[in-house]
């Protein structure tokens, strides 16, 4: 009917627009809304502001969502995680977002150092990016490092040790761990702790309370551990309570003004049973007169004894030093010394402190040439900007010298029966030659051993001749002939002179000078010769123990040859070998380092390379 085609015809007519677009969405499962939009922001959805130990990943992997300008979150955008500050960093640092936007990072590990560490999250492709805080703190203990008291710790049995023990936490970053507990024991000593447990400060370090040493002398042990069983031991010696102090050389000495006394002074201390008291500390202290002294607080050795490092006389005439034991109120001991002139000085300065015995062998040996030499020399001025020995260990010199300046040491070289030492004029006065100022070195391993058998004088004697002049000397004034040669022969007038009283049969000329071995640096040509003289002082050989060397004439006429002037009557009678009835150990080759000066200084103070 024509009804029924009118209706017809409504029902195909075209629908609105709107609703073709909600069709639409509907037809491609959407939300009844339009489709995301382009990505519009990023926002942090997990893991901001952690906190964890150094080089551990964060509890929480830092997540972010992208989102369009209406929130919505946005599928397949591709963000890339870095590590901007505090040195970690990260694994699955690529990630392309979910179906709601989200990119999470692999694993983000903090960096080594306790403090902030930042990471950043970018979408790529678009201006999108934000960044996510953490902290990180101190790990576990990794490490305990004695920081005060690692050595040489005493006190009096049942006394407390200072300066108190105590040590450093550090993790395996090396990071200082505060607040860890470290816990104090007694492990050997029978002594006590004061404060068992304590707790590292902000820097890590943890101190006892007190450790009190046990009763009886000798060894005490004290542990630090932390809770995760790492452990430090500290060892301290209990001494025994000082019941005396007595003197261990002479306490009235007369030596030389401006030089070292001939002995310095040593005590021994000893408890009530008389038992050596072993590291307690000795101060020494000048209490009268005028001079110096160096290394006024030492502790006993194994003997019981302290010894001062140096003391010198200046040019008022005495001196007097006072042993104390700080705390003991028993009687002190006193030494006294009183100098008189020697016209001729050696100004004998120690580099560090050589031990004592070692130390007097030196003075002895400078006051036995100052014996010979009677005659004061000119002064002169030197401004040395550097050192003028070289030797690495003396220092510059700037002063005026009155008469010579010999440097001393007497350390580790290379240990023993190798080289000896050195000994060596190092600036000398233009003209004469005569040194100004000079250098003595000698490694303490063979040092001790020789003078062990009594022969440490005698090289000490011997190497400061060359200081001198002898050997070192000969060939620049020349003193010698055929130097380097077969039949090298001295011919000083006044050394000659005082050979035929030597009784040496010889076929040469005299005076023979050693002419075996190397040219350089070595024996040859700065000693007389082995096979003629001997046993004579300037061989280059040191004797069996027990075997005489004597300073002859002919070495006396040396000096006086280079300008000196000297005492005759203080050579020593030269006989031939002279042995005594048991000689210990074999003659040996002086393994020395001997050269002439390095620099000639002129009467104006105009320094010169010798030539």
């Amino acid at each position: 009917t024509p009804t029924r085609t009118m209706m017809m015809l409504r029902r195909t007519r075209p629908l609105p627009s709107a609703a073709l677009v909600i069709l639409a969405i509907t037809a491609c499962g959407g939300d009844g809304v339009s489709p995301p939009g382009p990505p519009a922001g990023i926002d942090i959805a997990a893991g901001n502001n952690q906190s964890g130990t150094v080089g551990a990943a964060v509890a929480i992997a830092p997540q972010i969502r992208i989102r369009d300008a209406q929130g919505r979150g946005i599928v397949g955008v591709s963000v890339r995680f870095d590590v901007v500050d505090g040195g970690g960093s990260v694994s699955g640092d690529s990630v392309v977002t979910d179906g709601q936007g989200v990119a999470t990072v692999g694993q983000w590990r903090l960096g080594p150092t306790p403090g902030a560490n930042s990471l950043r999250a970018q979408a790529l492709g678009f201006p999108l990016l934000t960044t996510f805080a953490a902290t990180s703190t101190p790990g576990a203990p990794s490490s305990i490092q004695i920081v005060q008291g690692g050595a040489g710790l005493t006190a009096i049995v049942s006394q407390q040790v200072i300066p108190l023990p105590s040590v450093r936490i550090r993790d395996a970053f090396g990071n200082p761990v505060p607040d860890a507990v470290v816990a104090w024991t007694i492990v050997q000593g029978a002594g006590s702790v004061v404060g068992g447990s304590t707790t590292t400060n902000a820097e890590g370090r943890a101190t006892v309370g007190g450790w009190i040493l046990g009763p009886e002398q000798g060894v005490n042990q004290l542990r630090a551990t932390t809770t995760n069983g790492i452990i430090a031991t500290f060892t301290a010696n209990s001494i025994g309570i000082p019941s005396a102090l007595e003197p261990a050389s002479p306490i009235a000495q007369t030596g030389f003004l401006s030089f070292p006394v001939a002995e310095t002074p040593r005590v021994r201390v000893v408890d009530a049973g008389g038992g050596n008291v072993v590291g307690i500390p000795v101060v020494f202290r000048q209490i009268a007169g005028s001079g110096s002294i160096r290394g006024d607080t030492v502790a006993t050795d194994g003997n019981g004894i302290a010894a001062l490092g140096d003391w010198r006389l200046d040019a008022a005439g005495n001196s007097t030093v006072e042993a104390i034991v700080p705390g003991f109120p028993g009687p002190r001991v006193q030494f006294d010394a009183t100098g008189t002139l020697s016209q001729f000085t050696i100004d004998l300065r120690f580099i560090g402190t050589p031990p004592a015995d070692l130390r007097d062998e030196f003075v002895r040996a400078a006051t036995r040439w100052m014996r010979v030499i009677i005659a004061d020399l000119p002064d002169q001025t030197v401004n040395f900007t550097f050192d003028p020995c070289q030797s690495g260990q003396s220092p510059a010199v700037s002063e005026t010298i009155d008469d010579m300046i010999i440097f001393a040491s007497i350390g580790m070289i290379d240990g023993p029966g190798k080289v000896l030492g050195s000994a060596y004029p190092c600036a000398a006065r233009n003209g004469s030659r005569i040194a100004l100022i000079g250098w003595m070195n000698f490694d303490v391993a063979d040092a001790v051993v020789y003078n062990e058998t009594g022969r440490f004088f005698t090289i000490a004697l011997h190497e400061m001749g060359h200081v001198l002049g002898l050997g070192t000397n000969w060939n620049a004034l020349g003193l010698n002939s055929d130097f380097c040669g077969l039949t090298a022969t001295y011919t000083g007038a006044a050394a000659v002179a005082e050979w035929p009283a030597l009784g040496i049969t010889f076929d040469g000329p005299p005076i023979p000078i050693e002419n075996e071995g190397s040219c350089n640096g070595g024996t040859r040509d700065v000693h007389w010769r082995e096979s003629v003289l001997s046993n004579e002082l300037m061989t280059g050989f040191v004797e069996a123990a027990g075997v005489d060397t004597p300073l002859s004439a002919i070495t006396v006429g040396s000096l006086a040859d280079m300008g000196f002037i000297v005492d005759l009557a203080q050579a020593d009678p030269f006989v031939f070998a002279l042995r005594a009835a048991a000689p210990v150990g074999p003659k040996e080759r002086l393994e020395e380092i001997v050269r002439p000066a390095r620099w000639l200084v002129d009467l104006d103070g105009t320094i010169r390379p010798a030539p």
